[in-house]
């Protein structure tokens, strides 16, 4: 199965790919740190 940019589908999973790869370890990492220095 080739990437086409054009396939809405695609991209959609381009999208979801960037989403996990950012949001994750941003969520992971500000777990961490309420975890280290609670409030």
């Amino acid at each position: 199965m080739s990437y086409d940019p054009e396939n809405p589908r695609g991209r959609d999973f381009a999208r979801v790919l960037i989403f996990l790869f950012v949001v994750v370890p941003l969520g992971l990492l500000v777990l961490a740190l309420i975890k280290r220095w609670p409030a």
